[in-house]
């Protein structure tokens, strides 16, 4: 069973007038339709428990949506304040930083720019590195004269 055919049997319904529950919804509960294997007996509708909702679909997905967000900023921020603390402790520093700045990207946009600012950063000192390697140190100072 799916979770759209476990949603489409719940129904969400005003609550009764004289009721003080605060203006929460009353939950109207169905009772699903059974799983059934081709040899199995068929099972009544009686047998099976009520499914209870207190949200309604759309705003569960919102709900559990805001909570996603803010179990990957705090876990993301996390990770990067350890990397940030390897830094000065011995550990690979940088490269917990930039996983925590990954994780922190799957949701937000603004650490998904200073990602790829890292990594054209990180790109154009590896160029360097390379072209330093290759060729040498570049001349900093200018030849002397004799004079």
């Amino acid at each position: 069973m799916t979770q759209s055919d476990v949603l489409s049997r719940c129904a969400v319904v005003p609550a009764a007038p004289g009721r003080e529950n605060g203006g929460i919804m009353d939950v109207k509960t169905t009772t699903a339709a059974p799983l059934q294997s081709p040899s199995a007996p068929a099972a009544t509708s009686a047998s099976l428990p009520p499914i209870k909702t207190l949200l309604p679909p759309r705003a569960a997905l919102i709900f559990w949506g805001h909570a996603r967000k803010v179990v990957v900023l705090v876990v993301g921020l996390t990770v990067v304040l350890i990397g940030v603390a390897l830094l000065i402790l011995p550990g690979p520093g940088w490269l917990i930083i930039f996983g925590g700045l990954a994780l922190l990207a799957t949701e937000f946009a603004w650490a998904r720019w200073m990602l790829k600012q890292a990594r054209s950063r990180f790109e154009q000192l590896k160029q360097a590195a390379i072209s330093t390697w290759n060729h040498g140190p570049a001349a900093t100072a200018p030849p002397r004269s004799d004079d």
